[in-house]
């Protein structure tokens, strides 16, 4: 059964521009957004995390005062992070 469990966990992805995001961050915002990135390849789709309007077909992590926008490519089982930003700020 772990064998399985396994086979099913994605692999993060970085957008260029996203990853130009994070490195613009503080290193202690970036070091607390990478940390809590473990549990997205393990359930990218968990409730309530999709997002609607030109962001459909999208989901959002919240992670402290930081969003992060992402998509899932099902068929290579990658989660790709699009966009970094100040909550207030990364969903316009």
């Amino acid at each position: 059964m772990k064998r399985f469990w396994k086979s099913m966990t994605y692999k993060i992805k970085w957008d260029k521009r996203a990853y130009k995001e994070l490195k613009g961050l503080e290193t202690n915002d970036a070091i607390k957004i990478l940390n809590n990135l473990h549990k997205l390849p393990e359930n990218p789709y968990s409730p309530g995390n999709e997002l609607k309007g030109k962001f459909k077909n999208k989901f959002k992590l919240r992670i402290g005062d930081f969003g992060l926008i992402y998509w899932i490519e099902e068929k290579e089982k990658n989660v790709w992070i699009i966009a970094i930003g100040n909550r207030k700020d990364v969903y316009k």
